[in-house]
């Protein structure tokens, strides 16, 4: 994103833009690293937190070395391609910056409250499968689903759903998850277990149902901004 704006300045310099669109696209660019922050942040709070309690809680890991790796591989391209909003004159949720913290206190509470809702909805998930008598790998593969699918709501949240990448890139990541949990060599290899259709509904709402507190962040930045510009 920063590089992205500075090669913006230098193209704009060369045309000679208006200073005033000039800058519309910088409070763009600056909205899209806020909400790609907010969006590492709220994925990986479950996803920490949870790897550290359920070992500590005395059940089994909840993942393994690959399952590590094929989040990071779903996380951080989402983080960086999905937030990508061009300046429409439709910009939202920031004020620009304008000397304040990156994100203010209600801000650091939507994505605090929504990355342990969701770690709860993954360890509650786990836990109750786990007692249910199913072995360790069905309860993982519930757990995955639920963190996969809160990672593909929080994108559409954050992002408003205003371009088809996001909307790509989250319904990639739930066919990913399907498709490794669901088509059985693939699952032998990921230590996953296939799931029946009403395990697949249950945690994928335990998941999708707390992540749209995404939502408040990104509509209760756009109306701070908005005071900020009235005032």
């Amino acid at each position: 994103h920063v590089t992205e704006f500075s090669s913006s300045v230098l193209e704009a310099e060369a045309l000679e833009v208006p200073s005033v669109v000039l800058h519309e696209k910088g409070r763009q660019l600056f909205a899209n690293l806020r909400r790609s922050f907010a969006f590492l942040l709220m994925i990986h709070l479950p996803l920490v937190s949870t790897a550290a309690l359920v070992p500590f809680l005395g059940y089994p890991l909840l993942y393994l070395p690959v399952h590590i790796v094929w989040l990071e591989l779903l996380i951080h391209p989402a983080a960086i391609l999905g937030f990508q909003q061009k300046a429409d004159g439709r910009l939202e949720g920031t004020d620009g910056g304008g000397g304040r913290a990156f994100f203010g206190r209600g801000e650091w509470a939507v994505i605090a409250a929504t990355g342990t809702s969701i770690a709860a909805a993954i360890l509650i998930t786990f836990i109750l499968a786990i007692e249910a008598g199913f072995g360790a790998d069905h309860a993982r593969s519930m757990a995955l689903v639920a963190l996969v699918t809160s990672l593909a709501f929080l994108l559409l949240a954050l992002t408003g759903m205003r371009s088809w990448f996001p909307i790509s890139l989250a319904a990639a990541a739930v066919a990913s998850a399907f498709f490794l949990v669901q088509i059985g060599p693939l699952a032998s290899v990921f230590d996953l277990h296939p799931l029946p259709l009403a395990d697949w509904f249950i945690a994928a709402a335990a998941g999708a149902a707390p992540a749209l507190g995404a939502w408040f962040f990104r509509t209760g930045s756009s109306l701070i901004a908005g005071r900020r510009r009235d005032s």
